[in-house]
């Protein structure tokens, strides 16, 4: 609608335009629009070109674009190739709509794993390159840059998380290593803003519980990276709590988890309506801040018991209202193995099938993007002015 819009006032003489239309009026019809057609029109006037620019402008753009994102799928053909596609998938049509990476990395990309999508950015990692380099990536604006190498590489597990902080208004990359022999932890952060690492060397008491792995994929809101915690035990690791890691405050904390027979399933640690959040195919755990007489906790809160969903179907994030699962059906007198999304309505617990395509291998991660003006290099702080 706005699209439709702005198209009949550019066709109107500018001076007409904005005597009828108050210049409010105009900047809140184009802080609807998809990121391509702001780009686009940016030649239209100086005036607009600055304010696409200004961080009042990023902002509202994309408060309005969190609302509705799209679901980002990164996948391979074959199960054995480590050549990987994006696609978004249509919320109208459910069809997928390749996502190409920007040419001159196109070949680095096709090799690259998604660590997290968050606020219009993604965080992608290449394992095959020595180092296992970082890089930011605006889609959207195609704008994409590495990430400088971290302080140190001390080996060992080491688990990643990406997210933005509307706290401090910054995006954020943690990497948690838990070297092997000595079982001591390290952290490093980056921080956009400031275009570099630090170490944390406070970690509260996840030292002292023997955490010696943490899980990916993790979960993220606009204040904080969830992880699951393993402990060993034996010879075997048992999930002990969730890592909750405060991208304002840096410091960690541990959450338990609602239910010890929870993680027998095929459970997943994601976000539902900006909380914390537990999946399953029978569970949805949600955490809450009730009102208590000294004030406020969290408490897990339980959605449903039972989604009619198959056991066999893998959990991967919740999209909008919809929780996503990625099932396959054999072969059937040696037609190909097909592929499909199955989207729950967490409303009316309506389940659809969306055929992915019979030639797609393998499902690797599927994540929340929205499109954003947010700029790589510069962060929301950048005026045309300043």
């Amino acid at each position: 609608m706005a699209s439709t819009v702005v198209k009949q006032l550019l066709t109107e003489d500018e001076d007409e335009l904005l005597t009828f239309f108050p210049n409010d009026i105009i900047v809140k019809i184009l802080e609807r629009l998809p990121v391509k057609s702001l780009l686009r029109y940016r030649c239209v006037c100086k005036d607009w070109n600055d304010l696409f620019k200004t961080s009042s402008f990023i902002k509202q753009h994309l408060h309005h674009s969190i609302r509705g994102p799209s679901l980002l799928l990164q996948y391979s053909f074959t199960f054995f190739s480590d050549i990987k596609q994006l696609s978004l998938l249509d919320s109208e049509t459910k069809t997928l709509v390749p996502l190409n990476g920007p040419s001159i990395y196109r070949h680095l990309f096709l090799r690259a794993y998604i660590i997290g999508s968050s606020y219009g950015l993604l965080c992608l990692q290449l394992h095959s390159f020595p180092g296992r380099p970082l890089y930011l990536w605006n889609p959207a604006t195609r704008e994409v840059q590495r990430v400088p190498d971290s302080i140190n590489n001390p080996g060992g597990l080491c688990s990643i998380g990406f997210g933005f902080s509307s706290v401090v208004n910054d995006y954020k990359i943690v990497k948690i290593y838990r070297l092997v022999y000595s079982r001591e932890i390290r952290v490093e952060i980056f921080s956009l803003s400031t275009g570099s690492w630090k170490e944390v060397v406070e970690f509260g008491n996840l030292e002292s519980m023997g955490f010696i792995c943490f899980k990916q994929p993790f979960a993220v809101t606009d204040q904080a990276m969830y992880f699951y915690a393993y402990k060993e035990d034996g010879d075997q690791f048992f999930c002990r709590s969730i890592v909750s890691f405060d991208m304002a405050k840096e410091v960690f904390t541990l959450i338990p988890v609602p239910s010890p027979n929870f993680l027998e399933n095929k459970e997943l640690i994601t976000t539902y309506e900006n909380k914390l959040a537990l999946l399953s195919h029978s569970e949805l755990w949600v955490m809450e801040e009730e009102p208590t007489s000294g004030g406020s906790e969290q408490r897990w809160n339980r959605e449903f018991i039972s989604s009619g969903c198959s056991p066999e179907l893998h959990p991967w994030t919740i999209w909008r209202d919809e929780a996503v699962f990625i099932g396959q059906r054999p072969k059937i007198r040696g037609a190909n193995r097909e592929f499909f999304l199955y989207l729950l309505n967490l409303t009316t617990r309506k389940v659809k099938e969306v055929l992915i395509s019979p030639e797609y291998g393998q499902v690797f991660c599927a994540f929340n993007y929205a499109e954003s003006l947010v700029s790589i290099v510069n962060g929301f702080e950048h005026d045309p002015e300043s």
